[in-house]
């Protein structure tokens, strides 16, 4: 992600539009971030499992 931190999917959220999500396959969980560009810091909201259905609720920054 440090990388290239606008390739995840794009998972906009009323209360967090430029939130993103990257899959990790061979796990099966997937990692909820945000990349600010302006100070090219990426913020990990959560990591969670594809096991547990729906994904996790998040509170407003």
């Amino acid at each position: 992600m440090s990388a290239q931190p606008d390739s995840g999917r794009p998972m906009p959220r009323k209360n967090r539009p430029g939130l993103r999500r990257v899959e990790m396959p061979r796990t099966r969980y997937y990692v909820l971030y945000e990349h600010d560009a302006a100070t090219h810091t990426v913020y990990v909201h959560a990591v969670w499992s594809a096991l547990r259905g729906r994904g996790p609720r998040l509170t407003k920054p």
